[in-house]
């Protein structure tokens, strides 16, 4: 019904990651230093207006795709050396950026907290919200897109506590343990002001860095739904209330 166009619910313009930060810095949380955006590839002529290390990114899309983390020219996740003149050009040449021609998006890089300065990019906080209500946390390491088998996953309860069934059917429960980041309070402050103020069933990305919690994205349907066990289907359902997640 939302993505069809038949209803018209306000919250889900929010999953183009411009409009979604736009909304959460209004509520006072942080969100990256953003350095440029704009919708022709063909201005980006110069890499002497950004830092050497910045996420270059389409404000549409899903997962790690038509993502770039540069560090010093080097893309983290693609494990490769690319300028960005050579980003443009794979950029303009691709499928989903000519047929959608989304804005793009540089930001900065962010660093992780100390306790996981071994990353090179931070873990990604997903909380599965009911309003203020965080029915999970999904902890998302991304090393590769290469080699996704490398991408760490965790699933804790609103308490950090380890979930011990599987959420998703092709994830398993890893015994690998995973601190508390240092950030975690404000992380779940910052996660409770932006669920309240949409008051409705929403993914919030959040992320634990060396300035704090700093916010993500929002994914109003995440995974579109799909690939969720059993367990998790029933565990995320049991949140549910009225017709879009929230009475």
């Amino acid at each position: 019904d939302w993505w069809n166009g038949k209803k018209d619910v306000w919250q889900k313009h929010l999953s183009a990651k411009l409009a979604g930060r736009d909304f959460v810095e209004q509520l006072g949380v942080k969100v990256p230093k953003l350095y440029w955006k704009g919708d022709n590839l063909a201005d980006l002529t110069s890499e002497e207006r950004l830092p050497p290390s910045y996420v270059l990114k389409p404000e549409k899309g899903w997962s790690s795709n038509n993502v770039y983390c540069i560090a010093d020219g080097h893309d983290l996740l693609n494990h490769r050396d690319i300028t960005l003149m050579e980003i443009v050009g794979e950029l303009s040449e691709n499928e989903f950026f000519k047929r959608v021609k989304p804005t793009v998006m540089i930001e900065e890089l962010l660093v992780p907290e100390s306790k996981q300065n071994s990353d090179f990019v931070p873990r990604d906080f997903k909380f599965y919200c009911f309003g203020s209500k965080i029915a999970m946390v999904h902890v998302a390491l991304r090393k590769s897109v290469v080699k996704t088998n490398m991408n760490v996953h965790h699933y804790f309860d609103a308490n950090f506590k380890k979930i011990p069934h599987r959420i998703m059917e092709s994830r398993a429960v890893l015994d690998e343990p995973l601190e508390r980041p240092d950030c975690w309070d404000e992380m779940v402050a910052s996660v409770q002001k932006i669920g309240e103020a949409l008051n409705i069933y929403m993914r919030i990305d959040m992320f634990a860095t060396n300035r704090g919690a700093v916010f993500g994205e929002l994914t109003p349907t995440p995974h579109g739904g799909k690939g969720y066990s059993e367990f998790g289907d029933r565990f995320l359902g049991s949140y549910w209330e009225g017709e879009e997640g929230v009475e």
